[in-house]
């Protein structure tokens, strides 16, 4: 019997040999807010897909505790600044009255030479103004210290209020918030994370490349992916240097403008990186 056949035409085409891999789509950062400090959630200003600026308060935590402190070494430091007050007017005391006995002291030394003061009058005189010269020392030593007392309260104070930045949390730059973690009430702390914060200025497919591709794949190489039927091409951006944990080496395609249109952050996308463009080759089916 005659033997069936299918003929077919070669043709003269441009050819692409390509490596295929599966990406994820990516935000270009992503940050997971957290406190420095433990606290309750006072108040949440932003939900999932809100879009924040730079600066913008996200969550405010309850900070009265700290404030208490604040007020605490505020009056302490008031009461130290009247001790002070008090001290300052008591030296100037102390200094015009060792003036006079001082004063006196030399008086009656040259009194004593002329015999005309008892030596146990001369010599009361120069107790009394001793007495009154160790108190002068002791209370110049007291305002030293109160001074030194006030210093301390007030880096105190600073070092309170620099904390108290930690219980306004802020958008470190302008994004989308993808995942909110915390309600109003409940207790912050440094291990658990409260908010995501995704900034889409560009998206970029990430994809995992083996060690026998290792060879062929380069970064800056053309990458094709298909988005609603419709092909795209962008170019190998990052191909990064070490291997991740499942020894592989981690590329990224970053995009921007039209090419990110239609596409979502965390979604996989069939990606293929062009190794060898063949021009003007004859072709035909694989299965001839």
């Amino acid at each position: 019997k005659p033997l069936p056949v299918t003929a077919v035409k070669a043709e003269n085409k441009d050819l692409q040999r390509t490596k295929d891999y599966l990406g994820v789509v990516k935000p270009a950062r992503e940050a997971t807010v957290a406190t420095k400090v433990s606290a309750k959630v006072e108040k949440l200003h932003v939900d999932e897909g809100d879009w924040v600026k730079p600066g913008e308060l996200l969550i405010e935590l309850d900070s009265e505790e700290v404030k208490h402190k604040l007020d605490s070494l505020q009056y302490r430091v008031e009461e130290a600044r009247a001790d002070l007050s008090g001290n300052r007017a008591t030296v100037r005391s102390l200094q015009s009255s060792y003036k006079y006995w001082k004063s006196e002291k030399r008086r009656n030394q040259n009194l004593l030479q002329k015999e005309a003061v008892s030596e146990s009058e001369a010599e009361r005189v120069a107790d009394r103004a001793a007495e009154v010269r160790g108190k002068l020392a002791a209370a110049r030593e007291k305002t030293a210290a109160i001074k030194n007392r006030i210093s301390s309260l007030r880096k105190q104070k600073q070092e309170i209020r620099a904390g108290l930045k930690y219980y306004s949390i802020t958008s470190q730059y302008k994004g989308i918030v993808s995942d909110r973690l915390v309600d109003p009430g409940d207790m912050a702390s440094p291990s658990q994370p409260l908010l995501k914060v995704e900034d889409r200025s560009f998206l970029k497919i990430s994809l995992d490349i083996p060690q026998e591709d290792f060879p062929e794949i380069s970064q800056g190489q053309e990458v094709a992916f298909s988005l609603q039927g419709e092909e795209k091409r962008a170019e190998l951006t990052l191909l990064h240097p070490s291997l991740n944990t499942a020894r592989m080496k981690k590329a990224e395609v970053w995009l921007q403008g039209t090419e990110r249109k239609g596409l979502t952050s965390g979604a996989y996308l069939p990606v293929s990186v062009i190794v060898e463009e063949l021009q003007g080759t004859t072709l035909i089916p694989r299965s001839s």
